[in-house]
């Protein structure tokens, strides 16, 4: 097994106890999707009936329709990035945690000034490498891949 889908797997392995959290987050990416829906459809209905009509009761209504699911689209988009955001925290502090544990297991001799110095660095930037990448993979990247997996299904069934 290389040592890059080692790491990857080990990478995956940390995320174990945040599944269904991690499910739900994706779930809520999916339905903040089909909550943009109302809005496409409200805004078509004012352009092809409300506003012909001159129905101003009817358009004041539709405002505040569309005013109540932007907020909702808000809230779940909030709960969605904190969520994630939450997520992500946890996984990297585990991991920084065993690797410190790890650097309590290597012999006092192991450790020169020079090195100690160079291994805070590489600790600290590289967890923070992996803790922007996982911000992005987890609130970004697989939220859009499902909502694109989504979509396409709903296209196709169209």
């Amino acid at each position: 097994m290389s040592a890059n889908r080692a790491a990857w797997l080990y990478y995956l392995d940390c995320y174990k106890g945040s599944k269904l959290r991690l499910t739900a987050t994706l779930s809520a990416s999916v339905a903040l999707s089909f909550l943009s829906l109302p809005l496409i459809l409200l805004v078509r209905y004012i352009f092809d009936t409300v506003l012909p009509k001159g129905d101003f009761r009817a358009l004041f209504l539709c405002a505040l329709a569309i005013l109540a699911a932007s907020v909702a689209n808000s809230a779940v988009a909030f709960w969605i990035r904190r969520s994630s955001l939450d997520i992500t925290k946890k996984v990297i502090l585990d991991l920084r945690a065993k690797l410190i544990a790890r650097l309590f297991e290597l012999p006092a001799e192991y450790f020169g000034r020079h090195e100690r110095m160079a291994l805070h660095s590489i600790i600290v930037q590289d967890t923070e490498r992996v803790d922007v990448m996982s911000n992005a993979l987890v609130a970004e990247v697989l939220p859009a891949v499902m909502v694109s997996v989504t979509v396409a299904i709903v296209l196709l069934s169209v």
